[in-house]
């Protein structure tokens, strides 16, 4: 793991109970009891800097991590150089889950703004299964969501043209606010114009013109980093005009109102 420019070891245990993202962390679920062992297994809380390396591809899994403030991003690298962002992630997603089978991360992440981690020792996970069952199961589906979401990403790269891949996004990203208790309306953009673009697989110029265009056509208002949706129909619509989406990718992507 990247030792992080500065470490805070806060001066008692905070437990589950007392952290600032209990509604939105993946172990809500669980009950009072099951919290409380939990927490006991739950390490120290690192702030990391934006732009620091939370681990790097190929690096043996020590820890896991939960986000418990600002924001990330997850990419691949190849011995080529070739750069490929797979994934922003926010307040309460668990990261470093790539590949327990080998134990090694099969991805790398770096923190996109100032940010609050809590870790998890590696050896610590098969104690937590025996003490927690529930603990197996929300891991099983944190990974179910991450190829469901994988999945989605592809048939978006392959057969939605950029202004749907880009309305997707910015629906999705509506969306992912709103269940970490922030505004769906108002989003900032913590990732730049050129990450975006990576993700979608679009070209920055693109990403930029398109973004305009939206603004122009009264869908959205950008200021700097600062994202306000003005029209989620209008900006449903755009998304929806695919008429190759499945269903479940609809449902998913473009509820939000």
């Amino acid at each position: 793991m990247n030792t992080p420019a500065e470490v805070i070891y806060f001066s008692r245990t905070i437990t589950c109970a007392e952290c600032g993202i209990k509604k939105t962390c993946f172990t809500k679920v669980l009950n009072a009891q099951q919290k409380k062992i939990f927490s006991s297994f739950a390490g120290n809380v690192y702030t990391y800097h934006q732009n620091e390396i939370l681990y790097r591809i190929g690096e043996a899994i020590e820890n896991f991590f939960i986000l418990k403030s600002g924001s990330a991003k997850s990419f691949l690298l190849s011995k080529n150089g070739d750069y490929q962002i797979i994934g922003f992630h926010f307040p309460g997603e668990i990261l470093g889950l790539d590949d327990l089978t080998n134990n090694l991360y099969s991805s790398s992440v770096i923190l996109l703004e100032d940010a609050n981690v809590c870790t998890i020792a590696r050896n610590s996970f098969a104690l937590l299964g025996n003490k927690i069952p529930q603990f197996q199961y929300e891991i099983i589906s944190c990974l179910n969501k991450e190829i469901a979401h994988a999945h989605e990403l592809l048939f978006s790269t392959n057969h939605l043209s950029a202004e749907q891949r880009i309305a997707t996004f910015l629906l999705e990203l509506s969306g992912r606010m709103d269940f970490i208790g922030l505004s769906k309306t108002l989003i900032r953009l913590s990732m730049s114009r050129s990450d975006i673009a990576n993700y979608l697989g679009l070209a920055p110029e693109t990403v930029s013109r398109l973004l305009k265009k939206f603004q122009q056509s009264g869908l959205i208002q950008v200021k700097n980093k600062d994202l306000r949706i003005t029209d989620f129909q209008g900006m449903r619509n755009c998304a929806n005009s695919c008429d190759k989406c499945p269903a479940q990718l609809l449902k998913n992507n473009f509820s939000a109102n």
